[in-house]
């Protein structure tokens, strides 16, 4: 009979792994099954969202509305057998109250989570995801976004939120790569260069591979850089400041923000706010009440990562 000498328990990313080791002569058979995979050098993490559930490093956005906000489903995936829906419909702040603050209704996303580790200035990271809007996904004059890496405000030094160093916003029918930075230390929006890397016009009812790469920096004498690929042709080869001079670290998120649908769900009369000759009473007269789009085959990695190990098939 084998015996068991020593267990060795290791948790990484919320999954536990254990390891049995025996006396010297007397291995212990792993069958194909059970061999754990074997991620390229530099994956950190990925999600195919096979498990039809939130993987344990994904933290939902406790401003969605509803339980339709962001669902999983395979009626249009990318591959396998499960992508995330998002969906934003702009009544749906005045739905639900969430830890007793009435929900602003402009957003529908996911965080990747773990801030500690991620979005470090000094850091090379990657990121990879297939995305999907759905049709007709008219043009809008007001824009929004769909993923982003937002900064953590120093608010103990004064400072208040800014816009996302790093965004691929939608604007009136286009896709745009839209970059800010300043290397000041307490900042406001008025302070941050901005950069459209890339525009594109966009088209809804097709699935499109995105991976960025990057190292954070926000001094212009430091070796920050974002690169783009778009199913696989590069689109973006920017080299400068990237972030802003902040303690904290950046953080990733993914789905629906749509800010022009912010100033009808805080009035008291919410209905007769936003529902002005049918459409959003809004800053920018947004001529569309509902966004949904979709999300499969996630990756981050680090700097031990290359292109082909981000690649998405």
């Amino acid at each position: 009979m084998k015996r068991i000498t020593s267990l060795i328990l290791i948790l990484s990313m919320g999954t536990a792994m254990v390891y049995c080791q025996t006396d010297a002569n007397e291995p212990i058979e792993i069958t194909e099954t059970e061999k754990p995979t074997v991620k390229p050098v530099g994956l950190i993490a990925e999600d195919n969202f096979e498990s039809g559930t939130w993987n344990n490093f994904w933290v939902r956005d406790w401003r969605q509305c509803c339980e339709y906000s962001a669902q999983f489903q395979s009626d249009v995936v990318r591959s396998g057998q499960y992508a995330v829906r998002f969906e934003l419909d702009y009544l749906d702040g005045q739905y639900q109250i969430i830890n007793g603050t009435k929900n602003n209704g402009t957003r529908s996303s996911a965080n990747f989570g773990d801030y500690e580790r991620y979005g470090k200035i000094g850091t090379e990271e990657w990121y990879g995801l297939s995305t999907y809007l759905e049709p007709p996904y008219d043009p809008d004059p007001c824009g929004e976004l769909i993923f982003q890496w937002h900064g953590q405000a120093d608010y103990d030094l004064g400072e208040g939120s800014l816009s996302p160093p790093l965004a691929l916003y939608l604007e009136d029918g286009e896709y745009v790569v839209k970059l800010r930075h300043t290397d000041k230390r307490v900042a406001t929006n008025n302070d941050l260069v901005v950069q459209k890397l890339f525009v594109e016009p966009y088209v809804a009812g097709q699935w499109v591979d995105w991976i960025f790469h990057m190292k954070w920096d926000y001094k212009g004498s430091g070796n920050g850089f974002v690169e783009v690929w778009k199913n696989g042709v590069q689109v973006v080869d920017y080299q400068g400041p990237n972030c802003y001079n902040d303690l904290n670290n950046l953080f990733w998120t993914m789905g629906v923000y749509k800010w022009p649908w912010k100033t009808c769900q805080t009035g008291e009369d919410f209905p007769a706010c936003c529902a002005e000759n049918g459409r959003p009473y809004d800053d920018c007269n947004s001529n569309v009440t509902n966004r949904v789009m979709y999300v499969d085959n996630f990756k981050v990695a680090g700097a031990g990562a290359t292109l082909e190990d981000m690649k998405l098939d």
